[in-house]
């Protein structure tokens, strides 16, 4: 058990923690077929990070926030003519903050901000084949930036950019 001459106890520090959470949606009938669709998602978190280890952490923090948007419209699959689809396009933004101006953990001071951006579009369409089987379709594009920052650092830091498109059948 518990030798009270050569054990313990030690309590970790810097493990505050602060998170929002934010959803809402909306839904709007055009039609007896046809809907648009609007949503939004907006997540903070702000923590202490505690360290790994044996090694403690008093001041580092790692700060987070993610917003998301979008808005679709979307055709309900009818008994007429069987064809179901939707199109979307959507706005992510995340930045993330972490400050460990000590060096408490790694082996140097950091104070990094990095900011991510998406914008994209997708469709997705379902045709009906015969009596039985549906054509299916899927068709994205979409633009990611990543942009770092280093207070510490005096030089700019080199920022990527990815674009993308998938179609699927």
């Amino acid at each position: 058990p518990f030798n009270r001459e050569d054990d313990a106890r030690v309590t970790r520090t810097n493990n505050a923690s602060l998170a929002l959470n934010l959803t809402g949606q909306a839904e709007y009938g055009i039609s007896s077929v046809d809907d648009i669709l609007a949503s939004i998602h907006a997540n903070g978190k702000d923590q202490g990070v505690p360290g790994g280890g044996n090694f403690r952490s008093r001041d580092a923090e790692l700060e987070m926030n993610r917003q998301s948007a979008g808005l679709a419209w979307h055709r309900k699959r009818t008994t007429t003519d069987g064809v179901e689809g939707k199109v979307s396009a959507f706005l992510i933004s995340q930045q993330q903050a972490f400050k460990d101006l000590s060096g408490e953990i790694g082996i140097a001071s950091q104070d990094n901000r990095n900011r991510t951006l998406g914008l994209g579009a997708n469709g997705l369409t379902i045709l009906p084949v015969g009596a039985r089987q549906r054509w299916t379709a899927f068709a994205e594009i979409r633009r990611e930036t990543f942009t770092p920052q280093d207070a510490l650092f005096p030089n700019p830091l080199t920022a990527g950019r990815r674009d993308t498109a998938a179609v699927v059948a």
